[in-house]
């Protein structure tokens, strides 16, 4: 796959166009893809709505990786939060992929910032897919 596009985008691997790297649809995919969840799980996410929604969402059982919110009256789920660590352990695993998978676009030609902002760019790249 070529990443030689727009400095601080990469590619949507759902839609195939540019997302900028930071912004919500981006911390959106990295976290789909560290939790191994379909992005279409986020377009579902009201799962009751009625009277005592508190009290209905005290009863409900939810994935591992699901928090159960009560707003209103309206029980909605949503991604728990990465932690620190497994934020840095995803990107370390995604680390090693570049060194094992991408090694081969480097040369001894390069500076130092080419390496770097290709390293950049792999990653960020890798973190959503």
């Amino acid at each position: 796959m070529e990443l030689s596009i727009k400095k601080n985008y990469v590619i949507n691997p759902r839609t195939k166009r540019l997302v900028k790297v930071g912004s919500k649809t981006y911390k959106q995919l990295v976290k789909d893809s560290y939790l191994k969840m379909a992005y279409k799980t986020r377009e579902k996410n009201v799962v009751y709505t009625g009277k005592n929604a508190k009290e209905v969402k005290e009863n409900l059982i939810a994935d591992d990786d699901i928090v159960l919110v009560a707003k209103k009256n309206k029980v909605y789920k949503h991604r728990r939060r990465m932690k620190d660590t497994e934020r840095e352990n995803n990107i370390i695993s995604k680390a090693t992929d570049l060194v094992k998978n991408h090694l081969d676009e480097f040369n001894d030609d390069m500076t130092d910032q080419e390496i770097d902002a290709r390293v950049h760019e792999i990653i960020q790249q890798l973190l959503i897919e």
